[in-house]
């Protein structure tokens, strides 16, 4: 995995970490802030232009144009062509997907993370910025979203390591679980009964869902919480 973790990346810097991909498919980094130039503007399709121009925000807005500007610049160096070439069709569900490769992205705040593989084969990735919400938060969303197996672990974990335990257990299992979907192409809203994600504690592990085989594996980066699924 490529972790380009500085604080205020230039986008000189960005080209030249996508020159060697890393052998697992997935980089995560820092947005550049500001405006994109306008020629690597360029790059970007109607439709991505027309989707960055509803953004309230400006913030919001650049960082949409950053996402999409590096997945194609990314997507470009494995496809082999230039990046205004790179085709990114939206499916029935609002899933982006090329007819080249597999491939999926996530962001949180301006921290961003692409995977990228073979057609064929659906992949997902989730990454989570940790919030400050209150307990009651935390609960409320694993009372909806977790089985009463991984609810039981998350007061186990409390029990044995506090408050900071609890959130570390629960942005594991929420960002499992968010990779899974967003491979499979659904959202997590309209999947509240999702399989049991707990693992062994062991590294990458496999879970039957929706008929289907998938490994599941934990993304270690500074100050984000994240995960990977891979349909196998």
């Amino acid at each position: 995995m490529l972790v380009l973790n500085s604080p205020k990346p230039t986008w000189e810097l960005i080209l030249h970490s996508l020159k060697a991909l890393p052998s697992d498919r997935v980089i995560v980094l820092t947005l550049p802030s500001g405006e994109p130039p306008k020629d690597i503007q360029r790059v970007l399709s109607d439709y991505e232009q027309s989707a960055s121009d509803a953004y309230s925000r400006e913030v919001h807005a650049n960082q949409y144009r950053w996402r999409r500007i590096i997945l194609r610049f990314l997507l470009a160096k494995v496809i082999g062509c230039e990046p205004p070439e790179v085709v990114v069709d939206l499916g029935t569900l609002g899933k982006p997907s090329n007819p080249q490769l597999g491939f999926n992205l996530a962001f949180s705040g301006d921290r961003v993370g692409y995977i990228w593989g073979p057609k064929g084969k659906s992949l997902g990735i989730d990454l989570e910025v940790p919030s400050s919400r209150k307990a009651d938060r935390y609960w409320a969303v694993a009372e909806r979203f977790f089985s009463p197996e991984e609810r039981k672990w998350l007061v186990n974990q409390e029990d044995k390591g506090g408050w900071s335990t609890f959130v570390d257990s629960f942005y594991t299992l929420w960002c499992r679980k968010e990779a899974l979907v967003k491979a499979f192409g659904v959202s997590i809203g309209s999947h509240a009964d999702i399989c049991p994600v707990l693992g062994d504690g062991s590294g990458d592990f496999f879970v039957n869902w929706e008929g289907l085989r998938w490994e599941l594996t934990d993304l270690e980066v500074p100050g984000l919480y994240g995960a990977k699924a891979l349909q196998i």
